[in-house]
């Protein structure tokens, strides 16, 4: 997706490694967890070249409440590096089929594959309790419920970010990321 201030939504094509939503069993809302610490924080730093971080634009994520449950989801945040929400999936997932995707060769092997060989995929919103976070199943449907926060071999890590677009020409595709629609 694209915005009037000339950046994208970028998201990654294939999932980049397997971790839980939060280290530990907890009530636990995107502020808090440990995935945004990491991905904000190791992966940022690592993953990225100076060009890369240059292009890449603070958002202000927006972290509403269930929509089915009305699990809270905590205080907006802003991030770098993030995970799509529950609606932002469904709006740029219209069909289960789009949101299947595969490992990069390092995450391969990481996490509990479906009987197709897909992956489950965390997303930022919270499940029916504030210990369980949502995600994508590895046929494409979002589980609403959620799974259990510290459980580390349910869903992989898709990150999402907003990329300058001029920024993004500059470095030709490189980046690994496909803009949403």
């Amino acid at each position: 997706e694209t915005y009037s201030d000339g950046t994208a939504l970028l998201i990654s094509r294939h999932f980049l490694e397997v971790m839980p939503y939060n280290s530990q069993k907890a009530n636990i809302t995107w502020e808090n967890s440990s995935l945004r610490a990491w991905l904000n924080g190791s992966f940022y730093n690592e993953a990225f070249s100076e060009a890369e971080k240059a292009g890449i634009t603070m958002t202000n994520v927006i972290n509403a409440k269930s929509e089915r449950y009305g699990t809270p989801g905590g205080n907006n945040t802003n991030d770098n590096v993030f995970l799509l929400s529950i609606a932002e999936g469904k709006k740029f997932f219209q069909n289960p089929g789009d949101s299947v995707t595969t490992p990069t060769p390092y995450a391969e092997g990481k996490c509990n594959a479906d009987s197709n060989g897909f992956c489950s995929w965390w997303l930022r919103s919270p499940g029916l309790y504030p210990n369980l976070a949502a995600y994508y199943e590895g046929n494409g449907l979002i589980a609403e419920f959620g799974s259990e926060v510290q459980k580390t071999d349910i869903a992989a890590i898709r990150p999402v970010l907003k990329f300058k677009l001029d920024a993004l020409k500059k470095l030709s595709g490189s980046t690994g990321f496909t803009p949403t629609s």
